[in-house]
């Protein structure tokens, strides 16, 4: 089963999509369906790691 979080970036908003084996996509969305976000640890490390992309 897939989780989801959400990114608000220089870029817009980003949906964050994974499960355990892995993000299935990151896709630019107008804005969060939901505020609902996942705790998943995968998708924490990929929205931290987006974080500090977008820091630099």
């Amino acid at each position: 089963m897939y989780e989801t979080t959400y990114l608000e970036s220089p870029i817009g908003w980003l949906k964050i999509m994974g499960s355990d084996k892995g993000i299935r996509y990151i896709q630019r969305i107008e804005r969060p369906a939901t505020d609902k976000l996942s705790t998943h640890p995968l998708l924490k490390k990929c929205k931290r790691q987006l974080q500090e992309y977008f820091a630099r």
